[in-house]
């Protein structure tokens, strides 16, 4: 009997499943369900979930069979895992939830009425962490990203697992230009390595909790002694048109160039290449595909310790890490990445040889597994 699998996401969760969803999942039919676009509201997306797994238990009973296994993949946290799992209660339908950062310390980003102050800020968190756990309770599975989310998640749902990660990248095409630069000793290698014109790149969605403010702030603090230094900046988000009008009132526009969202893969591999640093101040993360993309360009990182980041790199062997929000340590550590050349080289170097361990397990054949197993018990 064919087992049916119903993946239900944000549009853009789907381009870093495509790996998994496109592997044969051992008699498993797969559809797709993708559900609002990048900009859709908490609310919005909430219904447009509910709406979209009652399209699924509606075409389930039209088939007119019981029997028929099924399961729905939701990426969490969120809406629309809050819709899967109160769909998955109410349909008797098994969840698998995809955690890829921990919503209880996401409360802190999110905008509260000032009326409200810190009591705001609690109620949030409170909320998020009850919402979050609900989640786990009401699924079969779930996959969890990093060994924090691990310990966490697993006190409420005992079938988590800690996630090989969802990355297509292919290590081998990838451009190693950069590699083979910065294990040359001379200085005539490349504009890698060198001490005075040395350019940052951040890649990410321009929101709070990525830390793009604390990036350009960093950046606003050390322009008059070291009007040298660049930071490109990829992506869009809320804070856009905002942080294009604060780099030119501060007279930063010289230092900052913003590309927006870039799509063309081998544009973005470029802009990896080209860099010197890769700095993700975020304040929330599992381990995002962007520092994936950094090592693989043998790129070192700047990044704040926070969620699984620092269960993966180690401060000062492959990344200068940092705590969340020190902006004298964010700083200082733009300013020692560009004043020790010999570093940058030994950090990238390792992350070029990490990565391609970190990628060697595949996901896909982990998560089918996972999921079969739920599928055939369901």
């Amino acid at each position: 009997m064919t087992s049916n699998l119903w993946v239900v996401a944000r549009v853009r969760e789907l381009r870093d499943a495509d790996p998994v969803l496109s592997t044969e999942i051992s008699k498993t039919k797969v559809h797709v369900m993708p559900v609002g676009a990048g900009s859709s509201s908490g609310i919005n997306l909430f219904f447009a979930g509910l709406r979209t797994v009652m399209t699924i238990t509606r075409t389930i009973k039209s088939r007119g069979a019981r029997d028929l296994r099924i399961c729905i993949l939701a990426f969490a946290p969120g809406p629309l895992a809050v819709a899967a799992a109160i769909s998955g209660k109410l349909f008797r339908v098994p969840v698998v939830s995809y955690f890829g950062i921990d919503w209880e310390a996401e409360y802190w980003a999110q905008r509260v009425p000032r009326y409200l102050g810190g009591a705001g800020v609690y109620l949030r968190r409170q909320r998020n962490r009850c919402l979050q756990r609900f989640i786990a309770k009401s699924s079969s599975a779930c996959l969890v990203a990093g060994k924090d989310l691990l310990s966490k998640i697993s006190r409420t749902c005992p079938r988590t697992v800690e996630t090989i990660p969802i990355v297509d990248i292919d290590i081998q095409s990838w451009p190693v230009q950069a590699v083979e630069s910065v294990s040359a000793a001379s200085p005539a290698a490349g504009h890698r390595c060198q001490p005075n014109c040395v350019r940052f790149l951040f890649v990410g969605t321009l929101t709070e909790r990525k830390g793009i403010n604390d990036m350009v702030d960093a950046f606003d603090m050390i322009r008059l002694r070291r009007p040298e230094f660049t930071l490109d900046i990829v992506g869009h988000g809320e804070l856009e048109a905002d942080l294009r009008e604060h780099c030119d009132s501060t007279g930063i526009g010289g230092m900052v160039r913003m590309h927006g969202y870039v799509s063309d893969r081998k544009a973005l591999a470029e802009l990896y290449e080209e860099s010197d640093v890769f700095v993700l101040p975020s304040y929330s993360e599992g381990f995002p595909r962007v520092l994936y993309e950094a090592m693989a360009s043998g790129l070192p990182i700047i990044a704040y310790r926070v969620g699984g980041i620092p269960n993966v790199l180690t401060h000062l062997e492959t990344a200068y890490l940092i705590d969340s929000g020190n902006m004298g340590a964010l700083v200082g550590a733009i300013e020692w990445m560009a004043d020790n050349p010999k570093q940058r080289r030994e950090f990238a170097n390792r992350n070029r040889e990490l990565v391609q361990r970190l990628l060697r397990n595949d996901a896909a054949e982990q998560h089918a597994k996972i999921i079969t197993s739920v599928v055939g018990a369901g």
